[in-house]
């Protein structure tokens, strides 16, 4: 890599880790392709892509004798913003491509968005994959993987209805049962600590996040309804003045019972952490 562009990447991965820089970055310093470049450069570098020795260059880009192939897995695409979208599309049709792979998970609204994407299209290396949800059968096979024999086989059928074949639907329900007592290790299994006849089903999944988030001791209860204020990430050093006095205690139960993640460093922030669903978020 040049001395030139070399300081092009080193600008652009300091404006990714460091946004408060971005205000003094002068406008039109450098178009959204050029930018794109710069980032697909960084993100070959940390994963090792780059070898010793160049076999030629292409559009003032070296390109490594040797690239060994690596995945890059992008969950939830369509909370993606469209910079992001064409990001993933830089990288997809980037002349590099092809020792990468993309592999994007998605809800179907994201194909109204992105104008092709419904379009397979094997010849530009372009696949989608439609996974419908889960049958009754395939349902109940995942309560068994989840808990073992824990849940009888008629609760087992009930869960399996309940969902509608939502795999996210019966992950946190099992997370919830867990985190109240109703499920309980018992040596190295699983079993249900309460009669069958007294476990009652949530509707819906943001049902689910609420019983989670009425579960809390009500510092973290209110750290995790109040943080949503700021959005899916959220400043532990903001929730003195949104009433949660003790942020930094009520965040570490909220990570302990695996409802955010983090900490992330933030140059102007401090420590921020994300909630692990954005349907979380909501649900505070």
């Amino acid at each position: 890599m040049t001395g030139q562009r070399a300081d092009v990447v080193a600008a652009e991965v300091v404006q990714l880790v460091e946004p408060a820089r971005a205000s003094a970055r002068a406008p039109g310093s450098a178009d959204r392709d050029a930018r794109f470049r710069a980032w697909l450069d960084a993100l070959d570098a940390l994963d090792g892509a780059r070898g010793a020795g160049t076999a030629a260059t292409s559009g003032g880009r070296a390109l490594p004798a040797a690239r060994p192939a690596r995945a890059w897995i992008v969950e939830d695409a369509h909370w993606a913003d469209d910079d992001l979208l064409a990001f993933l599309e830089a990288a997809h049709t980037d002349d590099l491509a092809g020792a990468r792979l993309v592999v994007a998970t998605a809800r179907p609204s994201l194909l109204e968005r992105v104008p092709g994407a419904s379009v397979a299209d094997p010849d530009a290396g372009r696949f989608r994959l439609d996974l419908p949800t889960l049958g009754r059968d395939s349902a109940r096979d995942l309560v068994t993987a989840l808990v073992g024999d824990a849940v009888p086989d008629t609760l087992a059928a009930a869960i399996a209805e309940r969902s509608d074949g939502n795999c996210l639907f019966i992950e946190e329900l099992l997370r919830t049962w867990v985190s109240v007592g109703t499920l309980a290790r018992d040596g190295g299994a699983w079993r249900l600590a309460v009669p069958a006849a007294d476990v009652s089903l949530p509707t819906t999944v943001q049902a689910i996040y609420a019983a989670q988030l009425d579960d809390l001791p009500p510092s973290a209860r209110r750290a995790a309804r109040h943080g949503s204020v700021a959005g899916r990430r959220f400043p532990v050093a903001a929730l003195e003045s949104l009433g949660v006095p003790d942020g930094s205690a009520a965040v570490e139960s909220l990570r302990r019972r695996d409802l955010v993640a983090g900490p992330q460093r933030d140059p102007v922030e401090g420590d921020m952490f994300a909630y692990r669903h954005a349907l979380l978020r909501d649900a505070g």
